[in-house]
């Protein structure tokens, strides 16, 4: 599999959007390589990324709302 910074190697800035962040906090078996590659080329700063505070509400909405 080719890693996530090689993919966006010429691009200045990757905006991440809401599903990325769940399917990578639940675990999803069907995206977590996706997301544990994107989520550690951030964690080295390979990806320059933003999202949106929408995404932050989108994110604690679920665990608020169960008490987690």
């Amino acid at each position: 599999m080719t890693h996530i910074s090689q993919l966006f190697a010429k691009q200045q800035l990757l905006f991440i959007d809401t599903a990325p962040f769940i399917y990578h906090f639940e675990n999803s078996e069907k995206y977590s390589p996706l997301t544990k590659n994107l989520f550690d080329a951030v964690d080295k700063n390979s990806v320059r990324t933003i999202t949106s505070v929408i995404t932050l509400t989108e994110i604690i909405t679920k665990p608020h709302r169960v008490g987690d």
